[in-house]
């Protein structure tokens, strides 16, 4: 389960940034996770709050947004949300395609 180490590095990287803030309570991390990167949400939830037990975090939530798959057709120029494993052009069904978001994660606040 990936989720389990992504979720020690987030904890990692925010106990970094609000030492440099000098702050000292954390409520809720705010996370952007691309449908792509085929997190599960629920998981990572799960296991950040299994990694915050025990430590000056504990009790701290984690609000995912999940960003949809969008895809551009370099034929069309139709811009689309992949649905499946497929990443064809619903208008022209080509596949030379680009993929414009889905892949990111990051920490917003």
């Amino acid at each position: 389960m990936h989720e389990l180490s992504i979720a020690e590095n987030l904890i990692q990287i925010v106990r970094e940034e609000m030492d440099k803030a000098g702050l000292k309570k954390l409520n809720t991390v705010h996370l952007k996770v691309g449908e792509f990167t085929h997190l599960v949400p629920d998981a990572l939830s799960f296991c950040f709050e299994i990694a915050v037990q025990d430590t000056p975090f504990e009790g701290a939530k984690l609000d995912i947004e999940l960003v949809p798959t969008v895809a551009y057709c370099n034929k069309c120029r139709e811009e689309f949300h992949v649905e499946g494993p497929l990443f064809v052009c619903p208008k022209c069904l080509g596949g030379d395609v680009d993929v414009r978001s889905g892949r990111e994660m990051s920490i917003e606040s």
